[in-house]
């Protein structure tokens, strides 16, 4: 995870204040079963926030225990009034997150191409 540089976004415009104290953990490889408990540990540990932004670009595959994972995780941030964000998802993971109900649960706009995008949206 990493506190935002804001001089690695790219593209015109600046972040705005909502997104200054945001963290954003990198995900790489496939979520299933096997790690499941890794990802809860890890975000267990990031500092505290008001925003956590999953960059799921490095996972190739996700299943039905990583999405469970994700929604728990979604819940319990959220009961904290921690926003959370998820980019960079491909097509597969995409699909098996939209089939889950987890995409409705969390609201489209929470879910952005990549992280500068989700970055530099002001709306959020």
């Amino acid at each position: 995870s990493s506190v935002v540089d804001e001089s690695r976004i790219v593209g015109s415009g600046s972040i705005g204040d909502s997104h200054r104290e945001s963290i954003v953990v990198y995900i790489t490889g496939t979520i299933f079963f096997a790690n499941a408990n890794t990802l809860i540990s890890e975000v267990q540990k990031l500092p505290e926030s008001n925003e956590i932004i999953f960059s799921l670009r490095g996972v190739p595959d996700i299943d039905t225990t990583g999405i469970q994972v994700f929604t728990d995780i979604y819940n319990e941030l959220h009961c904290k009034n921690i926003k959370v964000l998820f980019c960079g998802m491909n097509d597969s993971v995409s699909k098996v997150v939209k089939q889950s109900g987890l995409y409705a649960e969390v609201g489209a706009k929470n879910f952005y191409w990549s992280v500068d995008k989700a970055l530099l949206d002001g709306n959020n």
